[in-house]
């Protein structure tokens, strides 16, 4: 066998450095241009959505690619991008950090249903609540097995 075949999705979760704020009209120009990122250097977008603090990225991921430098061509990329074309009060980058899920064949259509909603999903629900709940529910899972 001469190739490599891989059937993985990435969760990837990433929150704003210092609290900084993504405006409505950056955000909608923004996921579309991590969508870009991801089809070029990762893998493909299969679903790219967040609120003003934070985003989630559902995507496949190529063989020869790790969840980190994933994450870090993500975060890098759409920094860089971010601070050339909008003005902000201070330079915009990502927390240094990420979260990372695995997410089963079976399991993308409903991952990709959450991350759509997120708006939503976040009138209920703050930011830091989701991060501990994805936390809780994937230990519990592991421990399980």
């Amino acid at each position: 066998m001469a190739q490599s075949y891989t059937s993985l999705f990435i969760h990837l979760v990433s929150h704003t450095a210092n609290n900084i704020r993504i405006p409505p009209d950056v955000e909608e120009r923004l996921y579309p241009y991590i969508g870009g990122i991801i089809k070029k250097e990762i893998g493909s977008p299969i679903a790219i959505n967040g609120m003003d603090d934070h985003i989630h990225a559902l995507f496949s991921l190529k063989a020869d690619i790790s969840v980190s430098k994933a994450s870090q061509l993500i975060k890098g990329n759409a920094s860089k991008w971010l601070n050339e074309t909008f003005d902000w009060r201070e330079r915009f980058h990502w927390q240094e950090g990420y979260g990372a899920f695995s997410v089963g064949l079976s399991s993308v259509e409903r991952a990709k249903f959450y991350i759509q909603r997120q708006k939503e999903h976040h009138r209920k629900i703050t930011a830091r609540e989701e991060w501990d709940r994805f936390v809780k529910e994937h230990i519990k899972q592991l421990q399980s097995i």
